[in-house]
């Protein structure tokens, strides 16, 4: 799916987004948003369901590229090559990088 330059409330209950979620993301982006990396960072930072926007929002080989490296982050923590908080960060990251990219605004 090809993403909207800007993101609206109203774009995202017409995708299925909950209530509550596009509730949270209009209080913070009224007249909606560019995907940025500044935005994706508060994005997440709010705890907006960024997994939900790219399991029903990307092209489905974004999904499986983000799907096998989340793994990968999640076996190395439960081999304690990680610990949670680590993963759940580089998870976070990585959730952050996967939206960036399939919107073309991948950081160098």
């Amino acid at each position: 799916m090809r993403l909207p330059n800007l993101i609206t409330a109203a774009w995202l209950l017409k995708k299925g987004a909950c209530k509550h979620q596009v509730m949270q993301f209009q209080m913070e982006w009224p007249d909606g948003a560019e995907i940025t990396p500044e935005n994706v960072r508060i994005a997440s930072r709010m705890g907006l369901d960024l997994p939900w926007f790219i399991y029903t929002l990307l092209l489905k080989r974004d999904v499986a590229s983000w799907d096998e490296k989340k793994d990968v982050l999640w076996e190395r923590q439960g081999e304690n090559k990680l610990t949670y908080d680590g993963c759940f960060r580089l998870v976070r990251r990585l959730d952050r990088d996967t939206i960036l990219r399939a919107a073309g605004k991948a950081q160098p």
